[in-house]
C-alpha cells in the first residue's frame, strides 16, 4: 500500500487510510462493488433546445451495501473533458449533501468533504438543457455541446462511500427538424386526456421528443395484481396501451405521483397519479330551512376540503336567508382512517338513534342523528348504504348528555363552542348489523352491545365536532352532511388520449412552406470558424436542409466551382471551402443554388474572406 502526501507525516495518513481500503477489499474476497450501470443516453435535438434521456436501469441498483441515489449531469468544452456537474437529480430520502474523507492538496492532509451534492429534487430520466451552462449563454443551431449523465450510489458505511459511474461523452447540436418535416408540438405540452371513473386520478402524458409522437391513440388502465408468489400481491398497477396498434407499452407499473419518475415512451412522459387517502370534500346536501346555497353563497376554498359551509366555514352566520347556521369541525388531530375510501353521511332525523359514550362512561344514549357509510361512489344508491354508530367523547359538558355546546368545550379552527366529539364506527361484530345493535340496547341488554361494535375495520372518521351559531341545539331534522373521500385509480378508471393533433407532419407541402429557411453559416466566413479544430479543417454549415438535395456552388461570373449531394439525412452539410479538385476557393462572392427535388430550389449568396494558404506535406 502507498500513500503520497505533501510531507512524511502526511504521507503516512494517506498511506493509512488506503489501507483501510485494501483490507476492505481482502474481507470481501476481492468482490468488489461496482458503480450503477452506466445510463445509456439519447438527445432529443430541438430549436436552440436540447433535452437529454436515459434508461432507468441504474435507479433500481443494489450491490454489497450500496444503493442507487441520483444521477448527475455534465457539460463539457469537448468530449475528452474537463467535465462540470450542471444538474444532480437525487431520490427525496433526506439523503443531501454527501460527506467522506478525501486528500486534500491545499492543506497536504486527509480531510471530510463534500463528495456528492444532492438536495432531494426526485430522480427522473430526462433532463432540460436551456442554455450552455459553461459560458451562461443561449444554444445556438448547428453548434456541438457535450453532455454526460452518471448515477451514483452510496453506502453510510462503505470506503468509500459512493461509487460513481465514468462520464461518457454525448454529442448534442439543437437544430430544427428536416425541411419536409414540421413539428405540432413543443417540449412541456401537456396532452388533453379524457376520464371515465370515479377516481380523483390523473393521467398527464407531457411532450418530451415531438418528432417521436406517433399521432396514435393511447389508454392508462389499472388492475390488481392477484399472483400471490408476487411482492405486489394485492396492489394496483397501472398499464399504458397504444390502443392504435393493440399493443400494451408499459405493463405491470406501480409508481403513481406527479414527480419525474417515469419512463418515456413514444416521445412521452406518461404521469400517473392517484390522490391520497383523505378527505375531498364535506358538503351539506340537505336542509329543511332551505333548498341548496346559491354559488356566491359557497365556501370555495372548503379550508381545507371542498364544501358550502358546513366544514369550518364563517362565511355566512349573520345571513338572514340562513340564520341558526352551524358547521362541522374538530377537536385535536384525529380525522380518521378513510383508507377505505367510502363516503360517509350525518343525518339529522325526527327518530333517535343509539349512542355510547365508549371513551368515558360507557353510558348508551340515544342522539337525534343517525351516521351511515354510503358506499364507494353511489351516494344515490341506497342499496349499500351500511348504518354505523356513534361512539362519544364527553369533553367537559353535562356527563352523559349529548348537548350543543357541550360545557366550555370548543372546537380547534375558531376557538367556538361545540358538541361532544363524533367517532365513526362500524358494528362489524353482529350478523344484521346496526339493527342487531340497536335491538340489544332497545332491550337493555348493554353488555351484548360492547361486543358488536369496533372489533375490525373501526372508525373511518372521528373527534368531529358540531358548531351552532345560535348558541344552542341541533341542526333540524331532515339535514344531512356527507363526507366525500379521495377515490384511488382502480379497475373502474380508465384514461384516455390521442397523439393525432400533436404529431409532427412531414410531406411536400411543408418543405414548400419552408424553403426560405435554408441557410447557411458562418456568413460571412472571416478567414476562420470557431467550430473548426485545426487550420486546415476549413469549412462552413448549409442548415435547415431536406434528408436529401444538391447543393451546386459558383463563382459570380457562373463558373460551378463545386457540388455536393447532401444525403446524410440531417439539416446540416458542410463545405471544405474547397472546388472540386481540392484547392482552396479563393476570397470573394459565391453565389449557392440549393435545389430540393419535388420542391424548388433556393439561392444563397456566401461571402468568403479566406486566410493565408498552407499545404500540409505528406
Amino acid at each position: 500500500v502507498v500513500g503520497q502526501g505533501v510531507d512524511n507525516l502526511s504521507s503516512i495518513t494517506v498511506m493509512r487510510f488506503y489501507d483501510q481500503s485494501a483490507q476492505l477489499a481482502y474481507d470481501m474476497n476481492f468482490e468488489l462493488p461496482s458503480p450503477p450501470p452506466q445510463p445509456k443516453v439519447s438527445v432529443v435535438q430541438l430549436d436552440e433546445d436540447l433535452i437529454l434521456t436515459w434508461d432507468p436501469a441504474a435507479a433500481t441498483f443494489s450491490d454489497k451495501g450500496y444503493n442507487f441515489e441520483g444521477y448527475n449531469i455534465y457539460q463539457a468544452p469537448s468530449a475528452a473533458g474537463p467535465w462540470t456537474k450542471i444538474a444532480t437529480l437525487d431520490k427525496v430520502n433526506g439523503i443531501t449533501t454527501i460527506w467522506d474523507m478525501k486528500f486534500n492538496l491545499d492543506i497536504g492532509a486527509l480531510v471530510n468533504q463534500p463528495v456528492q451534492w444532492g438536495k432531494d429534487t426526485g430522480i427522473g430520466y430526462s433532463f432540460h438543457i436551456e442554455k450552455d451552462y459553461l459560458h451562461n449563454t443561449p444554444l445556438i443551431n448547428g453548434k456541438k455541446y457535450y453532455f454526460s449523465v452518471t448515477a451514483y450510489a452510496y453506502n453510510p458505511n462503505g470506503i468509500p462511500k459512493v461509487l460513481e459511474n465514468a462520464t461518457e461523452a454525448v454529442t448534442a447540436i439543437p437544430q430544427r427538424p428536416v425541411l419536409d418535416t414540421k413539428y405540432n408540438a413543443t417540449y412541456g405540452d401537456t396532452i388533453e386526456v379524457t376520464h371515465t371513473g370515479v377516481s380523483q386520478g390523473a393521467v398527464i402524458p407531457i411532450v418530451v421528443d415531438p418528432a417521436k409522437l406517433t399521432g396514435h391513440d393511447y389508454k392508462v388502465t389499472f388492475y390488481t395484481i392477484e399472483d400471490t408468489t408476487s411482492a405486489h400481491y394485492g396492489e394496483v398497477a397501472w398499464k399504458l396501451t397504444d390502443v392504435t396498434l393493440g399493443k400494451d407499452l408499459l405493463v405491470d407499473q406501480f409508481h403513481q405521483g406527479t414527480d419525474e419518475d417515469f419512463q418515456m415512451v413514444d416521445g412521452m412522459l406518461v404521469k400517473v397519479a392517484g390522490p391520497s387517502p383523505g378527505l375531498l370534500a364535506v358538503v351539506e346536501v340537505s336542509n329543511p330551512s332551505y333548498s341548496s346555497l346559491p354559488p356566491d353563497e359557497q365556501d370555495a376554498a372548503g379550508a381545507p376540503y371542498g364544501g358550502n359551509n358546513v366544514w369550518l366555514s364563517l362565511s355566512c352566520p349573520d345571513d338572514d336567508n340562513y340564520s341558526g347556521r352551524f358547521f362541522i369541525s374538530y377537536q385535536g388531530s384525529y380525522i380518521g382512517d378513510i383508507s377505505k375510501c367510502h363516503d360517509y353521511e350525518i343525518r339529522w332525523t325526527a327518530d333517535s338513534s343509539w349512542a355510547t359514550f365508549g371513551f368515558t362512561s360507557g353510558t348508551y344514549i340515544k342522539v337525534p342523528f343517525e351516521l351511515w357509510d354510503i358506499g364507494f361512489s353511489t351516494p344515490d344508491d341506497p342499496s349499500d348504504d351500511v348504518q354505523m354508530m356513534a361512539c362519544l367523547y364527553e369533553d367537559g359538558g353535562t356527563p352523559d348528555v349529548w348537548d350543543i355546546p357541550n360545557g366550555d368545550a370548543v372546537e380547534n379552527v375558531w376557538g367556538l363552542p361545540c358538541s361532544d366529539r363524533i367517532y365513526f364506527y362500524y358494528v362489524d361484530n353482529a350478523a344484521n348489523g346496526y339493527a342487531d345493535f340497536a335491538a340489544a340496547c332497545d332491550a337493555g341488554d348493554f353488555a351484548s352491545a360492547d361486543n358488536m361494535w369496533g372489533m375490525v375495520y373501526s372508525r373511518p372518521l372521528g373527534r368531529l365536532v358540531v358548531v351552532n351559531y345560535t348558541g344552542t341545539g341541533d341542526p333540524p331534522a331532515g339535514t344531512t352532511v356527507r363526507f366525500l373521500t379521495n377515490k384511488p385509480n382502480s379497475s373502474a378508471d380508465v384514461f384516455t388520449f390521442s397523439t393525432a393533433d400533436y404529431a409532427a407532419k412531414k410531406g411536400v407541402d411543408v418543405a414548400k412552406a419552408r424553403l426560405d429557411e435554408i441557410n447557411v453559416f458562418p456568413n460571412p466566413y472571416f478567414a476562420s470558424n470557431k467550430a473548426e479544430t485545426d487550420f486546415f479543417s476549413q469549412f462552413i454549415t448549409f442548415n435547415n436542409l431536406p434528408e436529401k438535395c444538391t447543393i451546386r456552388i459558383f463563382t459570380l461570373s457562373g463558373q460551378m466551382m463545386r457540388t455536393i449531394e447532401h444525403t446524410n439525412g440531417t439539416p446540416f452539410e458542410k463545405w471544405d471551402l474547397n472546388n472540386e479538385h481540392g484547392l482552396p476557393a479563393a476570397s470573394g462572392m459565391y453565389i449557392a443554388l440549393v435545389d430540393v427535388p419535388n420542391v424548388g430550389q433556393k439561392i444563397l449568396k456566401i461571402a468568403i474572406i479566406n486566410r493565408q494558404a498552407r499545404y500540409r506535406h505528406m
